[in-house]
């Protein structure tokens, strides 16, 4: 065994010994390259140089301890220490408090020493640059490493293939852990701290793990427990999906990111929590103790609950205050998840869908609202609250929530989802308002007394709307009561966004005219007018559950096109679609096309406007009182194919010179079908094609119409004159 020393200057650590190496410190140079039994030294006489690994090199220790100078790799190189097979000294890797570790390209640094020990001591100084510090990838016979001091490799991963890691109560910093050798091998991180991007246990084989008192913080996504016993483990990192499948022991498990998605295959944790913001979800597939969520100064934090859910211990859940809440739910809308505590604290929480269980049930706590869905929890009685102070955010109870009309804001008012939200006289400052609505369950909504122009943003909305004229919703707004709801718009204008309805088992009743200048979407409950009009771009069914539409006698359906595609459609499974002859208005005056679903159900007169490029479609086998065109500007109709569509009773599309209706089939040669039973169907001006015309009555496209092909069943003439007849006529003409 010799001793080299480098003086070399900056320059690269390889094969070439030149005039690098010296025996002693600061001495000449000429000395042989060192081998793997040599202990190596760059110390203070080395110079603050750079010295580069630009070869695969070994030694049996390396001590930098007084170099100023800078230790760098290049290419993808090995350095070994303490590999000598015939050496059963003590090895070392020593870092000087003053140099730079600063690799580059793929350095690993592989420790095999044989026997007699091998400690590293890195004075602060963190391995930068380094892709792997691994311990026996050459031998068997490798005795592993024991720290000195803290050890921080940066993202570098520490492999173990043999050997002994004793980490000491120091703290390891490194990219992966990874012990998924099958070697036979001992890590012991007694009182330690680990800071990983990942752990990686593989299926533990051969490993004996002591993390008595032990912390790994994890930032990255991975871990893999190797079904050990681990007192605390910490995941920091956001937007988290975690699917661990070991069976772990873990006493405290961690998470302070936002956003975890938590799949935790057959561990036993005892102590579970959330801090961080956003949602967390998590599935059922583990035992635990206690469960802790607590929010943060967001109005965003939730938990979901993806399957039913034992904690046999305490449940915790406290949203930040009572306007920025955490809200507890299902994952799937209209699915119950029961939570089955001992004991519970709960404290600002929203709760939909959820059933408790356990000792704890009924769970109680403070300021709980109801989402709806819930069994067995009691609410906070509901209130009635008051607007102040004009133009606001719906969370600023501070300054905009009184317990009083008129009275003074204060932390602690905002209503919750089971409260009464009042808008009054009182409510603003003199002026036209806008109310934010920020927080995620809206309460019941009262605005016909405000004086003033009244303007609320999206929201979800979880009971009654009675709105004032001078009111205004504005953006998408969803509706979520399970009862019925009753919607009162007394001429006030909802949505420059759509309405969404998510009323499992509830009912949307109307109790004025409902106009909105965005669609409807129906995706759960029962939309019933009353016999109110209702005026949107469209309205359409959306999903699977069970919905309804019924249409009282007396509605009447205005479809226009704006900026989007307009028109009606109710025909998804799990949807009912009731009709009472309702006339129907389809006005599109741009290149927007349309469609309206009949249903296959009885309506009254369909009046198309006319107008734009935007054609028009009628689908299904509808049975209409009439069908007639408003305007005498060009229009193009489509008829489903295949289809018949059902006119009871004369009925005008009329057209001038210039202003011709095109009529035509979805599908080209395949016609739709137009039935009358009776009487004469007169019309000119038309452009036909793929037309059948049946039913009884007779059929007379004009002389000034077009024959365009595979029409059957039309006259093109105008009728004869007969003079006065008492049977019905229908008219499919422009006006």
């Amino acid at each position: 065994m010799a001793a080299r020393y480098w003086v070399g200057g900056t320059n690269n650590w390889n094969g070439t010994a030149g005039t690098k190496w010296s025996t002693t410190s600061g001495g000449a140079g000429g000395a042989a390259v060192p081998t793997d039994g040599d202990n190596v030294f760059l110390d203070g006489n080395s110079g603050a140089v750079t010295v580069t690994i630009s070869s695969n090199v070994s030694c049996h220790s390396l001590d930098t301890t007084g170099f100023t100078g800078t230790l760098a790799s290049s290419g993808t190189r090995t350095f070994t220490l303490g590999g000598r097979t015939t050496d059963t000294s003590a090895a070392v890797l020593t870092l000087g408090s003053g140099m730079t570790f600063s690799g580059g390209g793929t350095l690993t640094i592989s420790i095999d020493n044989r026997s007699g020990g091998f400690t590293i001591t890195s004075n602060n100084v963190t391995m930068s640059g380094v892709t792997k510090l691994q311990t026996g990838s050459a031998s068997a016979a490798t005795v592993g490493f024991t720290l000195a001091d803290a050890l921080n490799i940066g993202t570098a991963s520490l492999v173990q293939y043999r050997g002994t890691i004793n980490t000491g109560t120091y703290t390891v910093t490194c990219g992966t852990v990874d012990e998924t050798s099958t070697n036979t091998r001992t890590l012991n991180i007694t009182s330690s701290t680990i800071n990983c991007d990942t752990w990686s246990m593989g299926a533990g084989t051969g490993l004996t793990l002591t993390t008595t008192s032990s912390t790994i913080n994890v930032s990255g996504t991975g871990f893999g427990g190797g079904a050990k016993t681990y007192p605390t483990v910490n995941f920091t990192a956001n937007d988290l999906n975690l699917l661990q499948t070991s069976f772990d022991t873990i006493t405290n498990l961690n998470f302070t990111g936002s956003n975890v998605s938590l799949v935790i295959g057959w561990a036993t944790v005892t102590n579970l929590n959330f801090t961080g913001s956003g949602n967390v979800s998590m599935g059922n597939v583990f035992t635990v103790t206690n469960i802790t969520r607590t929010g943060t100064a967001t109005l965003t934090d939730s938990m979901t609950f993806t399957d039913n859910k034992t904690c046999s211990g305490t449940l915790t859940l406290t949203g930040n205050s009572q306007n920025q809440r955490l809200t507890v739910k299902s994952n799937t809308l209209g699915t119950a998840r029961t939570i089955t505590a001992a004991t519970v604290s709960l404290t600002n929480v929203d709760f939909r869908d959820i059933t408790a269980a356990g000792a704890a049930s009924p769970f109680s706590g403070t300021s709980l609202g109801n989402l709806y869905g819930n069994t067995n929890i009691t609410f906070t009685s509901a209130v009635t609250r008051y607007w102040v102070g004009g133009t606001g955010n719906w969370s600023d109870s501070a300054t905009h929530w009184a317990t009083t009309s008129g009275g003074s804001a204060g932390a602690g008012n905002m209503p919750l989802a089971q409260d009464t939200a009042t808008f009054d006289a009182s409510s603003d400052s003199g002026t036209d308002f806008t109310v934010t609505a920020d927080s995620y369950g809206i309460s019941t909504v009262n605005t016909s007394a405000t004086d003033k122009v009244c303007t609320i943003s999206s929201s979800s909305s979880y009971g009654d709307m009675t709105l004032g004229v001078n009111t205004t919703i504005g953006a998408a707004i969803a509706l979520y009561n399970r009862g019925t709801m009753l919607l009162t718009a007394n001429g006030a204008t909802i949505g420059t966004g759509s309405i969404n309805m998510y009323n499992i088992g509830g009912t949307v009743s109307l109790q004025s005219d409902l106009t909105t200048t965005n669609g409807i979407f129906v995706a759960n409950g029962t939309l019933l007018t009353n016999g109110y009009n209702l005026t949107a771009v469209f309205l359409m069914d959306s999903g699977t559950a069970t919905k309804a539409l019924t249409l009282g006698a007396g509605t009447v359906l205005t479809f226009t096109a704006g900026t989007i595609i307009y028109g009606f459609t109710f025909i998804n499974t799990g949807s009912t679609l009731t009709t009472n002859s309702n006339d129907v208005n389809m006005t599109s005056t741009n290149t927007l096309g349309g469609s309206f679903g009949t249903g296959d159900k009885t309506w009254g007169t369909l009046t198309v406007t006319s107008g734009g490029s935007g054609i028009l479609t009628i689908n299904g086998s509808g049975t209409f009182t009439g069908l007639a065109i408003s305007g005498t500007s060009t229009k193009s109709i489509k008829f489903e194919a295949s289809k018949t569509t059902t006119i009871t009773t004369p009925t005008f599309f009329s057209g001038v010179s210039g202003g011709v209706i095109t009529i035509a089939s979805t599908t080209a040669s395949t016609a739709a079908t137009i039935s009358c039973a009776s009487g004469t169907v007169s019309s000119d001006y038309l452009s036909l094609q793929d037309s059948t015309a049946t039913g009884g009555a007779s059929f007379y496209a004009g002389a000034n119409s077009t024959d365009v092909s595979g029409n059957t069943g039309w006259v093109f003439t105008a009728p004869p004159v007969t003079g006065t007849s008492t049977s019905p006529t229908l008219l499919l003409m422009g006006v």
